[in-house]
């Protein structure tokens, strides 16, 4: 399957999160948490390409999940396959016979609070995922985050703070919104560095994965936006008592690049001292 057909396939599945964000939305509750948004995705993933359906999976696991301890010494020690495994919310085994198709991972945050460390957890690993294959061989990688508007924007303001830049809204009379992430930069700055070594760790252990291949940066593409508010029918309709906003964004290493993040020049400093 081509990265352009699994963007229309994505794309349609987005708008039956967004159709069933807005049913709840109607509701007197509103009651909204990712595995909502899970299996949102997941019916809509399913309903919009039948024939594909029975590649669409939940909590896929990362493939370098049990990769041993970066320091080569405690690698021994530490048994593969320790502790819980480290899982994709979604995914989309490859295509039988497309020898260049590696699938499709997913990673879905709903915020209820302003949360950038979390979503930066996902960028590292949708990012490991892709690894420094060349763009048409490697996995296609998307995020879906949706929540309450404050917590949204104010996630967004923290992401950007860390260097993280992931475009909201269109630039006017231009394209859909995309951006750059340097993830070498990131890898060195609090934000991103304290976000891998959690990704990368065994809970409580001291020992850390070995990290796969990484591009060094990654180009963010939105491919679906989403917002909406209700008012209380009891109060004057000036009065928004709820606003939710949705945005799926795609990575990919189009104009992004082809270095990788050079693990070894690390040597025994963070996140590999252990």
């Amino acid at each position: 399957m081509k990265p352009s057909q699994y963007q229309a396939w994505m794309h349609r599945a987005f708008l039956n999160v967004q159709a069933t964000l807005a049913g709840e939305l109607s509701s007197s509750i509103g009651y909204v948490a990712e595995e909502y948004l899970r299996t949102a995705l997941m019916k809509g993933l399913c309903h919009s390409v039948p024939a594909g359906s029975d590649r669409v999976r939940p909590e896929v696991d990362a493939w370098w999940t049990d990769h041993t301890c970066a320091n080569p010494a405690h690698a021994p020690q530490v048994r593969p396959g320790r502790g819980r495994k480290i899982q994709h919310d979604v995914g989309i085994e490859a295509e039988p016979g497309e020898p260049d198709d590696r699938g499709l991972v997913c990673e879905i945050k709903w915020l209820k609070t302003a949360n950038p460390s979390a979503i930066i957890g996902d960028l590292w690993k949708l990012s490991l995922a892709k690894t420094d294959d060349r763009e048409l061989a490697s996995r296609r990688t998307y995020l879906l985050v949706g929540g309450e508007a404050d917590a949204f924007k104010k996630t967004l303001q923290g992401l950007r703070h860390a260097g993280v830049l992931l475009q909201w809204r269109n630039h006017k009379g231009g394209p859909p919104a995309s951006t750059s992430i340097d993830l070498d930069a990131l890898a060195v700055r609090a934000a991103g560095r304290d976000a891998l070594v959690d990704l990368l760790s065994w809970g409580d252990s001291a020992h850390r994965r070995a990290a796969p291949p990484c591009r060094a940066s990654l180009r963010a593409s939105r491919r679906g936006l989403w917002q909406e508010w209700a008012n209380d029918p009891v109060t004057p309709v000036t009065t928004a008592f709820r606003a939710w906003r949705l945005a799926l964004w795609e990575l990919d290493t189009r104009a992004a690049g082809a270095g990788a993040i050079d693990w070894n020049a690390w040597g025994a400093g963070v996140p590999f001292a252990c």
